[in-house]
C-alpha cells in the first residue's frame, strides 16, 4: 500500500490565498482592544490572559496524548493556577505532580513566545530549538517503534533535530511521510527565511500562522514534540497581532487533523479559517469572563455595558457556514452527474458491440473484507454512492462518506472503493469551515482522477 502523503520540500504561501481570503482577524483584534481599554483594572486583563495561556498549555499536551486530564481538573487549573493539589489521582493518567510539571513546561514555553514578540526577537533556528527544549524539559523519553512494530522508550534530547525518520502510519493504514533527517537543516533554514519575509510583507496573521504551522509540521524536525512546537510557532503571529495563542481544544482534534490533511493537499484556507474560528471562541470566552468579573458602578452602567457586550458577541460571530451534511449533498450530486456522464459515454462507444448495463445510485453495500477494514479503523459511514457496470466487463465503484457529520460542525472524508477492495488512494477531505463552492472546486479533479483509476480496472476486465 502506497503512502498517503509523500514528503516534498516546503513551498511558499499560495498566491491565490493572499488574494481571496478575508478572515476577520482585524475585527477580533479591535473588539479585544476596545474591551481591554474599557476595563477598570489591568490586573483583570492579565488574569484572563494567564487563564488563556493555561488553557493553551493543558490542551496542547492532551492533543499529543502526553497526558490525560479530566475536564473538571482542567478548569480548576485554569481558574486557580497550576497546583497539583487541584488534581486528584483519578483525574489524570499520571501522577498529578508529573502532569502539572509537564503543563508548566508548556506555560513557560508560551512565556518565551510572548517575551520574544514583546522584545521583537526574530524567529531563528536557534529560537525554535530553544522553544522545543522548553516544551519538553520534563519529558525525558518518547515512544518509538522498532522494525518489528514493537514499541519501546527512546531518550529525548530537547532542541536536537532528529537523526532517524519519524514518519507515521494513519489509522486507516496509510503512511504519512515527513522530511528525511538529512534535509531538515536546509528545510528549517527555508522555513525561517520565508516566515520573516511574510512578516515583513505584512501577510495577515492567520495566514502566517496557518503557513508556519503546516510547513513546520511537514518538516517534523524533532523526534517528538513537533505538534506542540507547531502550535507555539503558529501562536507567534497571532500574539504579535495582539490577539490570542492558537488554542485547539481536545474536542476539536478530529477537525484540526482534517484541516491539516487538507493543507497537505495544497489548500491552506481551511486551516487558516480554523485558526480564526479558534480566536473567535477564545474571545467569546474572555468577553464572558470580563462581563462576570468587571464590576459596574451603577444600574445604568451595567445596562449600557450589557448592550455593548451583546454587540461585541454579535460582531465576532461568524457567518453561518455550510453544514457538513450540505457538503455531502453537493458532493453526492457531483458524483451522480459525473458517473452518469461516464455511463452515457460508454453506452455510446459500445453501441452495436455489446449490451451495456450500468447503475448509479445512493446505495452502500459492503463486503466482509471492506466492513472489517472500516471497523478496524473506527470509520463511521455517513452515506455513499455506488456506480456499477455489469456489462461489458464488470466494475463496482463505491464512494464512501466517513467521519463526523453533525448539523453545524464536523468533517467527512470521501473514499473510492473499487470492487470492494479497501482503498489505497488518498481520500478527499472536507469540513464544516468550507463552502460547497470551495469543496466542489477541489473535488472535481479528485473525482476525475479516481474515476480514471476505476475505469483502468474496468478495461482490464473486458
Amino acid at each position: 500500500m502506497g503512502s498517503f502523503h509523500q514528503w516534498r520540500p516546503i513551498k511558499d504561501i499560495p498566491p491565490q490565498l493572499l488574494k481571496s481570503l478575508s478572515l476577520g482577524v482585524e475585527e477580533i483584534r479591535q473588539i479585544w482592544q476596545n474591551r481591554r481599554a474599557a476595563t477598570r483594572t489591568a490586573e483583570l486583563t492579565e488574569l484572563l490572559r494567564q487563564q488563556v495561556n493555561r488553557r493553551w498549555a493543558i490542551e496542547t499536551g492532551v492533543l499529543e496524548d502526553l497526558y490525560k486530564i479530566s475536564r473538571g481538573a482542567t478548569e480548576s487549573l485554569i481558574l486557580h493556577g497550576l497546583n497539583p493539589s487541584l488534581v486528584s489521582p483519578d483525574e489524570t493518567n499520571l501522577n498529578p505532580d508529573r502532569t502539572v510539571a509537564l503543563i508548566q513546561d508548556h506555560v513557560d514555553a508560551l512565556d518565551v513566545i510572548f517575551s520574544a514578540v514583546k522584545g521583537e526577537r526574530p524567529l531563528t533556528e536557534g529560537f525554535i530549538k530553544e522553544l522545543h527544549a522548553s516544551l519538553v524539559r520534563n519529558q525525558k523519553t518518547y515512544v518509538g517503534r522498532d522494525a518489528r512494530g514493537e514499541l519501546f522508550e527512546v531518550p529525548l534530547e530537547g532542541g536536537v533535530y532528529k537523526t532517524q525518520p519519524n514518519s507515521v502510519k494513519r489509522a486507516d493504514g496509510l503512511d504519512h511521510e515527513y522530511c528525511p533527517p538529512i534535509h531538515v537543516p536546509s528545510e528549517m533554514d527555508q522555513l525561517v527565511k520565508m516566515h520573516l519575509a511574510h512578516r515583513d510583507a505584512g501577510v495577515p496573521p492567520a495566514i502566517q500562522a496557518a503557513w508556519l504551522h503546516h510547513r513546520f509540521t511537514q518538516i517534523h524536525p524533532f523526534p517528538d514534540g513537533n505538534g506542540r512546537v507547531a502550535r507555539a510557532l503558529a501562536s507567534m503571529p497571532l500574539i504579535a497581532a495582539n490577539i490570542f495563542p492558537l488554542v485547539v481544544d481536545r474536542e476539536e482534534k478530529s477537525s484540526y487533523i482534517n484541516v491539516l490533511e487538507i493543507a497537505d493537499g495544497g489548500d491552506l484556507e481551511p486551516l487558516a479559517a480554523f485558526i480564526v474560528n479558534s480566536q473567535r471562541k477564545i474571545l467569546e470566552s474572555v468577553l464572558a469572563q470580563f462581563n462576570q468579573l468587571d464590576p459596574a458602578d451603577s444600574i445604568d452602567e451595567l445596562i449600557s455595558g450589557a448592550a455593548a457586550s451583546f454587540d461585541q458577541r454579535v460582531a465576532i460571530r461568524p457567518a453561518t457556514p455550510a453544514t457538513v451534511l450540505s457538503l455531502i449533498d453537493a458532493v453526492s450530486k457531483a458524483i451522480e452527474l459525473e458517473t452518469r456522464q461516464v455511463a452515457s459515454k460508454i453506452a455510446v462507444s459500445f453501441s452495436g458491440r455489446s449490451e451495456f448495463r450500468s447503475s448509479s445510485d445512493g446505495t452502500v453495500g459492503q463486503s466482509p473484507v471492506l466492513a472489517a477494514w472500516l471497523q478496524a479503523r473506527s470509520l463511521r459511514i455517513r452515506g455513499g454512492w455506488t456506480f456499477n457496470i455489469s456489462s461489458p466487463g464488470t466494475l463496482d465503484c463505491l464512494y464512501l462518506f466517513v467521519g463526523e457529520a453533525q448539523a453545524d460542525s464536523g468533517f467527512v472524508d470521501v473514499y473510492q472503493v473499487v470492487n470492494q477492495i479497501p482503498p489505497e488512494s488518498e481520500p478527499f477531505k472536507m469540513n464544516y469551515l468550507q463552502t460547497p463552492e470551495q469543496v466542489l472546486e477541489r473535488f472535481q479533479p479528485w473525482l476525475e482522477a479516481r474515476l480514471k483509476e476505476a475505469l483502468v480496472r474496468w478495461r482490464a476486465s473486458l
